[in-house]
């Protein structure tokens, strides 16, 4: 394979050049900046209608608490501070060189490779084409550095380390090379093969996915529109629900309507309300800390021991029972 083809990181067969319609792809790009802007729009209108409260200026200022309790470490310092330009640089002139023998079609060996598991670079261009492979190598050298940054920092409580890895994991994963249009092999491929439809579908999408979010994003997993009752989805009246075991550790709410609600095993920390025609719960030892129930008709089955702390019932006198094999306290009436 010619050098120059391997610098571009074209197969021989691969023509050096793509027919674009330049007119389907205007038309595109144009779509997808109107869709862009439905998107923003989508996100800004319930937060301009007080319908929406961001915590984002809070996050930010977490953020920053936590980065600077990192930085204080090395910054107070200066042989600290030294030690981090000098790592950092080191590396960056290791991945320049091995660059300019490439260039020179000299033997090189990459200065860090990327994680098999790690899909963003899975595409062959990202090592065969050399833009792309000094780009990828640049972004790993200094996500491993400002890992390093956070993991080799002393003084600094365990709780803050974790939130610093955390943010510093997040932040680099959203400036990732593989998020951007021009900085991704495979996506540019991809819209210049589509004429730049894939854009416009993307931020149709987004706007879609926050209008459904109601101003935050709220990524769908399928397409509401393809479902109709009668045609691909039926809807069928049930005259009991039955469930196997719960846990909870909030308020739990049971609710029926025209039919039972069974529950094998309940077991909840907080307060439970019951309402609806039929509630019954039924299993082994349980204690609730305060059953609510206003139903026609409230069963609580127990094989164990039954502890009811506070609880009331709002029906028929003989709607609420208690049965237990051992020992069990009612609630008041």
């Amino acid at each position: 394979m010619p050098a120059a083809m391997q610098a571009k990181g074209l197969a021989p067969d691969e023509p050096a050049s793509r027919t674009v319609d330049v007119e389907a792809f205007s038309r595109n790009l144009a779509r997808a900046i109107e869709q862009g802007g439905k998107a923003l729009a989508a996100y800004m209108k319930p937060r301009e209608e007080g319908k929406v409260e961001d915590s984002f200026a809070a996050d930010i200022a977490d953020i920053v608490k936590t980065v600077a309790k990192v930085l204080e470490y090395w910054l107070s310092d200066p042989e600290r501070v030294l030690q981090l330009q000098q790592n950092i640089g080191r590396s960056y002139l290791d991945l320049w060189a091995s660059a300019m023998h490439r260039l020179s079609g000299d033997e090189f060996k990459p200065v860090v490779a990327a994680d098999p598991k790690d899909k963003r670079f899975a595409d062959p261009e990202w090592s065969q084409n050399q833009f792309y492979d000094f780009l990828r190598q640049l972004y790993l050298l200094t996500v491993h550095w400002s890992e390093k940054l956070v993991s080799d920092a002393e003084g600094i409580d365990e709780h803050t380390r974790r939130k610093a890895e955390f943010y510093v994991r997040q932040f680099a994963n959203a400036v990732s090379p593989s998020n951007f249009v021009l900085t991704n092999p495979e996506l540019i491929r991809e819209t210049l093969t589509t004429n730049a439809e894939n854009l416009a579908n993307g931020f149709q999408m987004l706007s879609e996915d926050i209008v459904a979010g109601r101003g935050n994003l709220k990524i769908r997993q399928t397409d509401p529109s393809n479902f109709e009752v009668g045609r691909n989805l039926a809807l069928t009246a049930v005259d009991a629900i039955d469930f196997g075991a719960i846990t909870v550790g909030g308020t739990t709410t049971l609710t029926s309507s025209g039919g039972a609600v069974g529950v094998d095993a309940l077991n909840a920390a907080g307060p439970i309300t019951a309402s609806g025609d039929s509630i019954d719960i039924r299993g082994g030892a349980m204690q609730f800390a305060s059953l609510t129930a206003n139903v026609g008709n409230a069963l609580i089955r127990s094989t164990g021991n039954l502890s009811i702390a506070s609880g009331s019932v709002a029906g028929s006198a003989s709607a609420w029972r208690a049965r237990a094999a051992a020992s069990a306290r009612r609630p008041s009436r």
